[in-house]
């Protein structure tokens, strides 16, 4: 894995570098509730 983050909330990119995988895999993953997700703002 790679650097451990600053905060515990990260974006999309963050976390694909964070993981390592591309976006498709972790879109996929958020599908599948692999990975728990939500989204601030609108």
């Amino acid at each position: 894995m790679g650097k451990t983050p600053k905060s515990e909330l990260m974006t999309v990119t963050e976390t694909c570098r964070f993981l390592k995988i591309p976006q498709q895999t972790l879109y996929r993953y958020l599908q599948h509730r692999d990975i728990h997700a939500f989204k601030l703002g609108n």
